[in-house]
């Protein structure tokens, strides 16, 4: 039997497209991140709030988290440290603020000289979809205002302590949303650690000093409704209007949580494409911060205790002890966060000159040629400090890469002339960590020959330490002469021709990788017959999402893949370092990762579909309307009917929220993708309508048979009516009738269930009958099926408020049966699935379907 040409490219095509959903969920690096822990029972004491905010938010509730003594205190009402509020974002629990507040408190209690503390508080918004629905955005907003009120009436102090606000998810945006008709007093309290609230006119932006978000979308994953697209753009367009203005006081760092989060894109939590190379507002991937070194998904980036430590240690260094408070200054708190989440190269700066007295210390020296160009220094535990002269040749070109196992702080390396070192200049570099294990991290560190002297030497200042020193020097190519790696060269790799490197007695390598499109990847494979291990470093310019791996020593072959997070800038280059053994030799091949491109192609515009979608099932509604007959009436109607379409296109989100632009591709490769994605949504079209067909084929023969019954009681009940009466009733529009009241009654989106169902079962009556009857009655069951496949569509589309009505059900039947029936407000789904159930109703009427299809080759 021949398989048809068409059944083979459409089962090719979803094959790759379910390889590139596969490579998204589950090809990344397994979880690093170690769970939290608490040492006592925990405990959410429920904080009462004001009769007005409890009538207004119901559902809402704000919590205070303790443990033993902590949460005694707390039942007592006495709050005396510093306030943390924990904001929770979609579908987020009020108790995910636990692991914060277990790390803080067992950190005060280690702390105890200090006599500083913190109050983690978190509110409960009843796990509400605020990612998918823009309708509580403005309620979450309002009651963190409240919230906030409460908190700052319950500290009696002359200086009202700040508020640390931790936001995680869109919990990140609801601070900065948009509350011009919504105003409490706010001028008691600071606020830290979320994006403020900033649009109140009443809310005094100098009191916010230090803004910190937790996987949070500062740019839409995808305009869900009206509400939703609008509560983004007003908070954007006053944060980038304000920067510089209001607040210019304010230091913001947003986390990543990399390849994990496999819900919000890295790029999307990237703050440079909103406020520019502005250093008071960092974004960085958590693979990036030293001693975490993971990639986390969209909820271990609460919890991960790496991080959690991390995030902790930077909320203690910025308290005034003093003042048992955050501290105002914002270039400290801009330092603290540079030192605790920064781990980038920086320029090396130039002390003035100073005498060196080597009659305290030793000297060694070690000179520097073609053949013994590297230096290594090993002291054992309690050695004797002493002075390391390393003198190079003369006419030096190459870089200086120096590497060591012991923090020694940013100023133990010298510079001096080769002829006298009595005199010399301390260099203070920036350590960059690397992470040799999951816990434990060497350092490097570069200098560029250009910024040093022709006869020049430098001078480390080994200290006495408690624990063995490793200290490594060598030179290595200057940046201009580094290997370049394009794409093009990746893809030779993998056809077996070229890109093998073979590198043996080198401590460290690098390679320039031109990497510019987020759908490209790359592959790098080292294998080592020695089983050596080592570390691989892939930097990306702008966007701190270096990404790591460790070679392991267990195994002759690491694969370390190579993709953005977000796109390159034109000129700028990717690097790719090697940290290796000198005595090991090494096999390094780069190819491309094949099925890596297509889960960056998923990744980055799978939202792009709907658009192709639709395309690929209105542009199969043209060959039905070749050739068709209509009349006049029906022409004038459907004309009416598409008029309205376009008019209220132009106020339904849903409509134009689906951009089908390619970010981060060149032209030409955004023309190639257009193709690829036509083809996709064609093929899952084919294979949508061929499980349709099923289905009606399936349920033809027993919805036949119900219509038949129905149709003789509802016969019997017309031949008892009046002629005028029966006539009237048989034009009633039922299924836009009967849709209109369900969307009225719960949400558009069930209204518009309920109407396909209904069309559904119309076509199944429909085929049963071509049978029964004769064959040119089975165009009109191809046509059915045809705008069966695009209410479908548009049905899916829409899915999201009825996910949103579904959760919101269980509270309304706990609490008033009546709310069950009030329905989304605002419905985005709604003026939508009143189009649908006309459109279907029309349809259904054999003389007004010919018109409608008609107009199909307008569209």
């Amino acid at each position: 039997m021949d398989i048809p040409k068409r059944f083979v490219a459409v089962v090719i095509v979803l094959g790759l497209f379910a390889v590139g959903i596969l490579d998204v969920l589950f090809n990344y690096e397994q979880n690093l991140c170690q769970m939290t822990y608490m040492f006592e029972q925990p405990d959410y004491t429920r904080i009462p709030l004001n009769e007005s905010v409890v009538e207004n938010f119901p559902s809402y509730g704000l919590y205070v988290y303790g443990e033993g003594q902590r949460a005694t205190q707390y039942k007592r009402n006495i709050f005396n440290g510093i306030p943390v509020l924990f904001i929770p974002g979609n579908a987020g629990s009020f108790r995910q603020g636990r692991s914060i507040g277990s790390v803080l408190l067992r950190m005060a209690e280690k702390k105890r000289h200090s006599k500083v503390h913190f109050d983690v508080f978190t509110i409960d918004f009843d796990e509400e979809f605020s990612g998918l629905y823009g309708g509580f955005l403005q309620a979450q907003t309002h009651f963190v205002l409240q919230c906030l009120d409460k908190i700052g009436a319950m500290y009696k102090r002359k200086v009202p302590p700040k508020v640390v606000l931790i936001g995680h998810s869109l919990g990140g945006m609801i601070a900065r949303g948009s509350c011009e008709h919504f105003s409490i007093p706010t001028t008691r309290f600071n606020v830290i650690f979320i994006l403020g609230l900033f649009l109140n006119p009443s809310f005094d932006t100098a009191s916010v000093s230090t803004i910190f978000t937790l996987s949070t979308p500062h740019r839409p994953i995808i305009v869900a409704d009206f509400d939703y697209g609008e509560y983004f753009d007003d908070v954007n367009d006053y944060w980038t209007r304000s920067v510089n203005g209001s607040l210019r006081h304010v230091v913001m760092v947003s986390f990543a949580g990399g390849h994990r989060d496999v819900l919000v894109r890295s790029d999307r939590s990237d703050l440079t494409l909103l406020f520019g190379d502005n250093d008071r507002f960092i974004s960085i991937t958590t693979t990036s911060i030293p001693a975490v070194w993971a990639s986390t998904d969209h909820l271990c980036i609460v919890w991960c205790k790496q991080l959690v430590i991390a995030t902790a240690r930077a909320i203690f260094d910025m308290v005034d002890f003093e003042k048992n408070s955050i501290i105002d200054n914002v270039q400290q708190r801009k330092a603290i966060v540079q030192k605790h989440f920064l781990n980038t190269l920086e320029r090396t700066r130039h002390g003035d000159a100073q005498n060196f007295d080597f009659k305290e210390r030793s000297v060694r020296d070690h000179k520097a040629d073609t053949k013994t160009s590297s230096l290594d220094i090993r002291t054992k535990k309690f050695d004797e400090p002493f002075y390391q002269l390393y003198t190079f040749p003369e006419n030096l070109s190459h870089d200086i890469f120096i590497t060591w196992n012991r923090w020694m702080g940013r100023e133990f390396i010298h510079v001096c002339d080769v002829s006298d070192c009595s005199r010399a200049r301390t260099l203070t570099v920036k350590p960059v960590a690397l992470p040799l294990t999951s816990e434990d991290s060497s350092f490097y560190t570069l200098i560029p020959q250009s910024e040093l002297q022709l006869d020049f030497a430098l001078l480390f200042e080994v200290p006495k330490r408690d624990e063995a020193i490793e200290l490594y020097a060598s030179l290595t190519l200057p940046w201009t002469n580094v290997t370049r790696i394009t794409f093009v060269d990746a893809l030779m790799g993998s056809l077996g021709r070229g890109s093998v490197f073979v590198l043996s007695g080198q401590k460290y390598a690098r390679f320039n990788i031109s990497l510019h499109e987020v759908w490209k990847a790359i592959d790098v494979r080292v294998a080592s017959d020695e089983k050596c291990s080592g570390v691989m470093k892939f930097s990306v310019p702008g966007f701190a999402q270096d990404t790591y791996k460790r070679l392991d020593s267990k195994q002759s072959r690491t694969v370390f893949p190579l993709k953005l997070q977000s796109a390159v800038k034109d000129g700028e280059q990717s690097l790719l370092e090697l940290f290796l053994e000198p005595g090991c030799s090494y096999e390094v091949s780069i190819g491309v990762d094949w099925t890596g491109i297509l889960g960056q192609l998923i990744r980055f515009y799978v939202m792009h579909l709907p658009a192709y979608f639709a395309a690929v099932v209105i542009l199969r509604l043209l060959p039905l309307s070749l050739h068709r007959k209509v009349r006049l009436v029906d022409h004038v109607i459907v004309n009416a009917g598409a008029i309205c379409v376009v008019i209220a296109s132009r106020f339904i989100p849903e409509l134009k929220g689906f951009d089908v632009g390619f970010e981060g591709a060149s032209v030409v490769s955004a023309v190639e993708l257009w193709i690829v994605f036509y083809v996709i949504a064609w093929s899952i079209v084919q294979a949508l309508e061929t499980l349709l067909r099923v289905a009606v084929i399936a349920y033809s023969y027993p919805v036949h048979f119900v219509a038949k019954l129905s149709v003789r009681r509802v016969n019997s009940l017309y031949s008892r009516l009046p002629g005028w009466a029966s006539r009237r009733l048989m034009v009633i529009p039922v299924l836009s009738v009967l849709g209109f009241v369900v969307a009225s009654a719960t949400c558009g989106e069930n209204g518009m269930i309920f109407a396909v169902v209904l069309y559904f079962l119309r076509v199944c009556h429909a085929r049963r009958n071509s049978q029964m009857t004769s064959e040119g009655a089975s165009t009109d069951v191809e046509d059915y099926s045809t705008m069966l496949l695009l209410a479908l569509l548009v049905t899916m589309v829409n899915i999201v408020p009825a996910l949103v009505w579904t959760k919101k059900l269980p509270s309304a039947l706990l609490s008033q049966w009546r709310s069950v029936f009030t329905g989304l407000d605002p419905d985005p789904s709604f003026m939508v699935s009143v189009l649908v159930g006309v459109v279907l109703d029309l349809t259904s009427r054999s003389r007004v379907k010919k018109a409608v299809l008609s107009r199909a080759r307008y569209v």
